[in-house]
Parts: structure tokens; C-alpha cells; sequence
């Protein structure tokens, strides 16, 4: 603020304005001024109220600067209060979002891991293990569904598998496909960290800005 600033600055105007314009006076009217007596006196006495209502509208003029910066200190805080509310209240959210993302991290971690463990199994086995194959319908009719990204690398590769294991069921083509699905179970699971990741940063910088605007 201009008055937090410049304090030092105002208060020295205030006090050396007048006193060096009554210096100034003081010479001109002891050495240009052919002015003596009862008229030097009538100067000086206009000269003095002058110089004095000079002061206090200077002076009035400061002290009202002074009021409108105070005021918009205080304003500037509530503003910050209010920032600093939001992003905490932000932060809450985020971390409730997180917890539960976490949860379904997990959760996602456990499944597309037996997925792509079964399909590994179902591709090396021949005959087939109908348990596995009961297993791999569930995941794929089911346990998957909310876990794996719509239309993302899983399902596709879900597909893919399913379609070879109930048609002709080539080993070679079901390996390759087991291959492809593990490698759709690490790029979802690493999405969904990241994903974690990105939400753990932005709490941390909600937090860190309430901090800053606090200050």
C-alpha cells in the first residue's frame, strides 16, 4: 500500500513543506520586500494562515490515504481468508476422492491381475480347465465391469481372447493374446497411478496456496 510504503516519505513533506516555505518567505520578504513594520507583519500573518491551511488539507489528504489503504489491507485479507477457505475446502474434496479412487486402485490392481493371470494359464493349458474358464466368463460377464476402462486396452484385449478361446482356440494365437492382454493390465494400472499421482500433487498445491494466502 502507498502509505505503508511511503510513511516516512508523507510524514517528512508534512513537516518540511511548511518550514521551507516560511524560509523561503523569510528571505524574500527580508530581501526583495520593501515591505517594514505593520505591513511586513500583515505578510506574514496572511503568509501564516496560508501556509496553515495549506497543512491541514495536506495532512487531512494523507490521513485519508492512510484510511483508504487500511481499508483495502483489510479487504485484501478477507480476500485471502476466502481463498484460503476454498482451497482447503477443495483439498477436503479431493482427498475423500482420493481415498476412494485408492480403494478402486486397489480393487482394479487385484482383478486385472487375476484376469490376465488366468488367460496366461487358460492359453497353456490344453484342454482347457473349465474352473478357469468359469473364472475368466466371470470376470469378463462381471467382476471387470467398473474396474476396467470402457472401450480401453482391457476390454479390447478381454475380447480378443474370449473370441479365440471359444472359437478355434489356437495356443499359439491364445498366448499372444494373453500377451496382449498383460500388457493392457500394466498401461490401465499405470494410467490409474498416474492418475492417483496427479490428484496427490493437486492437494498438495491447494494445501500449499492456503498456506501462502494465510501468510
Amino acid at each position: 500500500m502507498i502509505w505503508e510504503t511511503y510513511w516516512a516519505v508523507i510524514l517528512g513533506s508534512i513537516i518540511l513543506v511548511p518550514s521551507l516555505c516560511v524560509a523561503i518567505f523569510a528571505f524574500w520578504i527580508k530581501t526583495y520586500s520593501s515591505a517594514t513594520g505593520e505591513v511586513a507583519a500583515k505578510y506574514w500573518d496572511v503568509f501564516v494562515k496560508l501556509i496553515s491551511a495549506f497543512t491541514v488539507i495536506f495532512s487531512g489528504a494523507m490521513l485519508f490515504g492512510k484510511y483508504i489503504d487500511q481499508q483495502q489491507s483489510i479487504e485484501a485479507a478477507k480476500q485471502g481468508q476466502i481463498l484460503r477457505e476454498i482451497a482447503l475446502q477443495e483439498a477436503e474434496y479431493l482427498k475423500q476422492k482420493l481415498a476412494f479412487d485408492t480403494r478402486k486402485h486397489d480393487q482394479r490392481h487385484v482383478l486385472l491381475s487375476e484376469a490376465k493371470q488366468v488367460a496366461s494359464r487358460l492359453a497353456s493349458q490344453r484342454p482347457a480347465d473349465p474352473t478357469l474358464e468359469l473364472r475368466f466368463e466371470e470376470l469378463y460377464y462381471a467382476d471387470l465391469i467398473g474396474i476396467e476402462q470402457k472401450g480401453g486396452p482391457v476390454e479390447q484385449a478381454m475380447i480378443g481372447f474370449r473370441k479365440e478361446l471359444k472359437g478355434s482356440a489356437r495356443e499359439e494365437q491364445l498366448k499372444q493374446l494373453s500377451l496382449d492382454l498383460s500388457r493392457a493390465v500394466t498401461t490401465e494400472l499405470k494410467s490409474s497411478e498416474d492418475a492417483l499421482l496427479a490428484q496427490h500433487k493437486q492437494i498438495t498445491a491447494l494445501v500449499t496456496r492456503s498456506s501462502k494466502t494465510s501468510d
